[in-house]
């Protein structure tokens, strides 16, 4: 059986047309460059920016992006979820863990004025932990993170996926 899902929502990774990427990409770095937008919208570019990158397979410039987001505020959860989900794309497995967990860490500001995905600040990280830890063959944290993402979201096709690995895991470790 494969090892723990993160699925990543079709939405998300279709968000762009394909054929259009490189025109996207330039935008928002003209964007970017001219510096006339709100804190937050600049913050809204790198992580657009870095999703175009992701498509493309390019997670250096993905992760320049980012990190170029910490120029317009203090790292908010969706940036550091999105480093973690970087990092274990180029299968970076303790630097994944590490940006994960500010992810969980840090705390969404509502009147901020930006969109929050709350997900960002426990649920997929919770995953991605859960990936990093078994890609890492410790199984024992792996599953820690699984119950914890488990608490949330029972019905996530991620989560079902995950319960059906570790209790296929755990029956050939009975045998």
């Amino acid at each position: 059986m494969k090892s723990p899902s993160l699925f990543i929502k079709d939405c998300e990774k279709n968000f762009y047309l394909k054929e259009n990427i490189d025109e996207i990409i330039h935008e928002l770095s003209k964007f970017l460059s001219e510096g006339k937008g709100y804190g937050e919208n600049n913050i809204e570019a790198c992580l657009n920016l870095s999703k175009c990158y992701q498509i493309q397979k390019k997670y250096d410039n993905a992760l320049t992006a980012l990190f170029g987001s910490f120029v317009y505020g203090i790292p908010k959860g969706e940036i550091l979820y999105e480093i973690g989900l970087v990092f274990t794309q180029k299968k970076e497995y303790e630097k994944a863990i590490y940006w994960y967990k500010e992810a969980i860490s840090s705390v969404s500001k509502i009147e901020s004025g930006a969109f929050i995905n709350k997900d960002c600040y426990d649920f997929l990280p919770y995953l991605g932990l859960c990936v990093c830890y078994d890609k890492l063959g410790n199984l024992t944290s792996a599953y820690q993170y699984h119950k914890l993402a488990k608490e949330l979201k029972p019905n996530d096709k991620s989560v079902i996926f995950n319960d059906k690995y570790f209790n296929n895991i755990f029956e050939l470790k009975k045998k």
